[in-house]
């Protein structure tokens, strides 16, 4: 994820070094947290973030897993502020 994510010019623009996933931060019953480190510009913190968010959901449903709506989009949002 944290390659692909650097591989693309218009985020990359917005980044330090390529996004490191750091691991399982915690698995219930219905859900499971995963951390995810990414070094941005100033003040893009939070467009990155919502690009990252998006991409992984976008990950999960294309291999069967089920996102919370407001993560469940069909593509990334291309927006980064």
């Amino acid at each position: 994820m944290g390659a692909a994510a650097w591989g693309d010019e218009e985020l990359r623009a917005l980044l330090l070094d390529a996004p490191t996933v750091m691991g399982v931060e915690t698995i219930e019953v219905d859900e499971f947290r995963i951390r995810m480190v990414a070094r941005t510009l100033p003040g893009k913190q939070f467009a990155v973030g919502r690009e990252l968010r998006t991409r992984v959901a976008v990950a999960f449903r294309r291999e069967g897993l089920t996102v919370p709506a407001e993560l469940d989009t069909d593509q990334s949002t291309g927006s980064f502020g």
